[in-house]
C-alpha cells in the first residue's frame, strides 16, 4: 500500500512502528512524518497525536 503512495495516515504510522522495532530509526521517522502530514491534512486528531509520540520516541532512542 505504501508503495501505492498511501494515503491513509494509519498504515504509515504502522510502518513507522514496524521500523522503530526493527531498529531502523530514520526510516520509522520518514514513516511518522508522512503519517503526521497525511493525519494533519484529514484533521485527524486521534492519528496527529499518535505519529507526534512516534516521532518523540525516536527522538529519544536518536538523543
Amino acid at each position: 500500500m505504501v508503495k501505492n503512495e498511501s494515503k491513509t495516515p494509519i498504515i504509515h504510522r504502522f510502518l513507522g512502528d514496524m521500523y522503530t522495532y526493527l531498529g531502523k530509526i530514520e526510516a520509522a521517522k520518514i514513516q511518522y512524518s508522512q503519517a503526521l502530514v497525511l493525519a494533519k491534512s484529514k484533521d485527524n486528531i486521534e492519528e496527529i497525536a499518535a505519529s507526534q509520540t512516534g516521532l518523540a520516541s525516536v527522538a529519544v532512542i536518536n538523543q
